[in-house]
C-alpha cells in the first residue's frame, strides 16, 4: 500500500497534464473558428462590394479591402493561412465550404468554414470532401 501512495502525487501530475492537453486544444480550436467566422464575414463583404470573391485571401490584403487578415493558429504554435476555395459564384451562400484549416493546426481534425459563417469541426478526411465539393461547384 505503501508503493503506492507514492505513485498517487504522479498520478495525478500526469493527470493534470493529459487534461491541460485537451484544454489547449480545445482552446485552439475555439480561437481558430472565430478567426474563420470573421475571414468569412470578410470574404462576403468583399463579395458585396467587387461582386466577385477574391482569387486569394492574399488579393484582400494587397487591394486595400482590408488591412491585415488573422491566420490560424497552429499547434506548433506557428501562425499560417487558411485554406481558401477560390472562384465560387458571387451571390453564392450557405453551407458552402470556403475555408478550412491548415493541416500543421491539426493533422486529424480541420475547422472548415461555410460562407454562411457557420464553422464545423470535422474529421480531417471529411473537410477534405467538402472543400472538394466546393471547388468542383467554382469550376462550374
Amino acid at each position: 500500500m505503501t508503493r503506492f501512495k507514492n505513485l498517487l502525487p504522479l498520478l495525478c501530475i500526469a493527470a493534470a497534464c493529459a487534461c491541460s492537453g485537451a484544454f489547449d486544444r480545445e482552446k485552439l480550436l475555439n480561437e481558430n473558428v472565430e478567426v474563420g467566422h470573421d475571414i468569412a464575414q470578410v470574404l462576403r463583404a468583399y463579395d458585396q462590394k467587387h461582386s466577385a470573391f477574391p482569387k486569394s485571401l492574399e488579393d484582400m490584403v494587397t487591394s486595400g479591402f482590408v488591412k491585415a487578415l488573422p491566420m490560424c493558429k497552429c499547434a506548433d504554435g506557428k501562425y499560417r493561412d487558411f485554406i481558401y476555395v477560390p472562384g465560387l459564384e458571387t451571390g453564392s451562400t450557405g453551407e458552402i465550404a470556403i475555408l478550412m484549416s491548415p493541416p500543421e493546426m491539426d493533422p486529424e481534425i480541420a475547422i472548415v468554414v461555410f460562407l454562411n459563417t457557420m464553422a464545423k469541426v470535422l474529421p480531417r478526411e471529411e473537410a477534405a470532401k467538402e472543400i472538394e465539393k466546393s471547388r468542383a461547384s467554382a469550376k462550374r
